[in-house]
């Protein structure tokens, strides 16, 4: 299935993080290992994340787990590659929240990641509270208008 248009597009997200390639992300085939992908796009998520939940709070037993991650790879990616990991909010729910993620090279769309986070606190999932709310609001995706 081919993604909608508007995720190829670095304008749709509100975050971007340059990541390059590292030799040690080469596998076998010579191109960056699924497993290096997934971990660029980890890095660019711990932005938002600390942005979402800062020290103290995590210290007090908060935290935003991964309850799923999607990935799909549009081309292969060969070292060295300066990459832009562009993410942006794409749900907020009850007590969980959605990240849309494109993976840029040259300002061409290479990759797309979809990951799920469920808010917990000591005694398991939590409601997001309104700051919460309102800091993944300000990273909300930005849909394409409708042209009449």
């Amino acid at each position: 299935m081919k993604p909608a248009p508007h995720r190829l597009e670095i304008d749709s997200y509100r975050l971007t993080k340059i990541i390059p390639t590292r030799l040690g992300d080469v596998n076998a085939a010579r191109h960056v290992s699924n497993t290096a992908i997934a971990g660029i796009y980890d890095d660019a998520r711990y932005d938002v994340l600390m942005r979402v939940l800062p020290d103290l709070e995590r210290s007090r037993g908060a935290r935003s787990v991964m309850a799923q991650t999607n990935l799909r790879y549009i081309e292969e990616i060969h070292h060295p590659s300066p990459l832009t990991v562009a993410t942006a909010v794409s749900r907020i729910g009850r007590s969980s929240f959605e990240l849309f993620q494109g993976l840029f090279r040259g300002g061409v769309c290479v990759g797309l990641c979809d990951t799920t986070y469920v808010h917990c606190d000591a005694a398991g999932p939590s409601p997001l509270d309104d700051g919460k709310r309102e800091m993944l609001m300000s990273m909300a995706y930005k849909l394409p208008v409708a042209q009449a």
